[in-house]
């Protein structure tokens, strides 16, 4: 078996503004340096590296720490089981400047990924535009029950967030009661578009419409159904 390759990146640059990191190999750790004018940051990781104890070892509230002024956030699903991995510190978070979270290949069966979206949600006070692009993989459906409880609760107040976007939606019940989970949390919120999986067949797309014309928030927030073209 061949030797699997760490990544241990340090970045520094006064100048920095904007930051893109795609890995394929096990990421031990950024360290963010100097960087007192960086607003942009995209993440992608394709593993994460392991401890002993099997634990990832990516010092996720060192990396939260060095971005004092990040206005846009992008990462991928794997990048969230970082969040329930450090769970006292990831309901401790906050990024106040944060205006733009963007979440690629979530899967929204996965409580360990839907947990770091919610984190990441609860740390961003000021957040205005949300992006989701969903990934299902099915596993057990704890997730529905928890953002029920969320829906219910005043867990997360999300009065800054304008505008919603989720793509490749497949009616699962997860997907439906995060939608619900965010218009009951955001009394601000003006639009959210919900485009369907292009696989999603006619009576499935109906009856998640159907759902979504029962749900009535407290806001006049316009609900926008699309349909992904077939590729």
């Amino acid at each position: 078996m061949g030797a699997r390759a760490y990544i241990m990146l340090t970045i520094s640059g006064s100048k920095l503004k904007r930051l893109f990191i795609k890995a394929n190999d096990q990421v031990e750790s950024i360290s963010l340096h100097n960087a007192p004018n960086l607003y942009e940051v995209s993440i992608a990781f394709d593993e994460l590296a392991i401890g002993l104890n099997y634990d990832p070892v990516f010092d996720l509230e060192k990396f939260v720490g060095s971005l004092p002024k990040i206005k846009i956030l992008r990462l991928n699903g794997k990048f969230l089981q970082l969040f329930i991995e450090n769970l006292e510190m990831s309901l401790l978070l906050t990024l106040q400047s944060l205006k733009v979270l963007e979440f690629k290949d979530v899967n929204f069966m996965d409580f360990i990924q839907i947990f770091g979206v919610v984190c990441l949600l609860k740390c961003a006070p000021n957040l205005q535009e949300l992006y989701i692009k969903a990934h299902i993989i099915i596993l057990s459906d704890l997730v529905s029950s928890y953002l029920r409880e969320l829906s219910r609760s005043n867990f997360i107040s999300l009065h800054k967030l304008r505008l919603a976007k989720l793509t490749k939606i497949s009616n699962f019940v997860a997907e439906f009661e995060f939608i619900r989970f965010l218009l009951f949390s955001s009394s601000s919120l003006v639009t959210v578009t919900i485009v369907e999986h292009p696989k999603l067949k006619a009576e499935k797309a109906l009856d998640l419409a159907r759902e979504l014309l029962k749900i009535k928030p407290s806001s006049g927030v316009c609900i926008n159904l699309l349909r992904e073209n077939k590729t």
